[in-house]
């Protein structure tokens, strides 16, 4: 009885006060295993959610308050390995598209979110814009918040209204972004260069919100088309990922975006 809360006590301690070379939350990274082995339909699934995000919280808050304030990183800080998808990298990365809306999808454990970090750092290492968000049932209530997320990447304040402009004022925070580690460079100058706005999660969304969210991804691609981006031989890549999306979401798929899809398979 209490020996055993006690030992549970200090196990979620230890994992409290531990962060990863990334500096991210020891117990975070676990609750996101536990989450990630943890079948969408269970009723812990939730509990395991919101429990993550508040930890998460407060371990900023108290990271910030003892820490001197730094500017926010443009890419979510992770380390998950990558293994065994260098076919699937490489059916991506060879995309000879312009413009590509991908979405990726596997059950649960297939390493979706090490897959799509991967692909985030390759084309970080471009020196591209790169927007990289982990996307929850807190953060994601709507296509406001996924836009605030983005915003947020890009140093941008938050939106409190929804706007008919919000594709435009996203677009225009992308190519106001440096690239090629040029600070005198902004992507709206740019040549041979590009921009990736990665959603992870993406099974958290709705199906109203699914469709807001790749209503904005295509106001931001109208947007950048408008301002001559593509005709200076730059690249786009959106990028969902989540758990079975094409499978849950084949009947309102063909009615937007056209996603190219990716089914992770099982490791080999």
């Amino acid at each position: 009885g209490s020996s055993i809360a006690k030992g549970v006590s200090l196990v979620i301690a230890y994992f409290y006060e531990k962060k990863n070379r990334n500096g991210r939350n020891g117990l975070v990274l676990l609750l996101e295993v536990l989450k990630d082995h943890t079948s969408e339909d269970d009723a812990n699934y939730a509990e395991l959610d919101s429990l993550a995000e508040q930890v998460s919280d407060e371990w900023k808050k108290s990271q910030a308050a003892s820490q001197p304030s730094a500017p926010r990183p443009v890419a979510a800080p992770l380390h998950i390995d990558f293994v065994n998808r260098d076919s699937e990298k490489n059916l991506v990365l060879n995309s000879t598209l312009m413009q590509a809306f991908w979405m990726i999808d596997a059950p649960a454990g297939y390493g979706k979110t090490a897959f799509v970090w991967e692909l985030h750092k390759f084309y970080q290492g471009l020196g591209w814009v790169c927007v990289f968000c982990q996307l929850s049932k807190k953060n994601a209530r709507n296509t406001l918040g996924v836009a605030n997320l983005i915003l947020e990447q890009l140093h941008a304040p938050a939106v409190t209204l929804p706007d008919a402009d919000l594709g435009d004022e996203i677009a225009a925070k992308l190519l106001d972004q440096p690239v090629g580690g040029d600070p005198q460079v902004h992507a709206g100058q740019a040549e041979h260069k590009g921009i990736a706005i990665i959603l992870d999660n993406a099974e958290v969304l709705d199906d109203k919100t699914f469709i807001g969210v790749s209503g904005l991804i295509g106001d931001i691609n109208k947007s950048l088309i408008t301002t001559g981006y593509y005709s200076r031989n730059n690249l786009t890549r959106f990028i969902l990922s989540g758990r079975d999306l094409r499978r849950k979401r084949n009947d309102i798929i063909r009615k937007i975006l056209a996603y190219k899809g990716l089914s992770l398979s099982p490791f080999k």
